[in-house]
């Protein structure tokens, strides 16, 4: 999970949040068909030292 500006203590994807019927979008937030509805994939990389080219 990543979390900006925000925290989600002991978030996990067996926990219920949102509602059903009119109260909720009808399911349980947080499972994979979520998942997949509200995040994009993207792709970081984190190096502690730059590359260095030879140019």
């Amino acid at each position: 999970h990543l979390h900006i500006n925000d925290q989600t203590v002991n978030a996990g994807p067996h926990a219920p949040f949102g509602g059903r019927r009119r109260s909720g979008n009808g399911s349980r937030v947080s499972g994979p068909a979520i998942w997949e509805e509200f995040t994009q994939w993207m792709w970081i990389s984190v190096k502690e030292q730059a590359t260095l080219y030879p140019f």
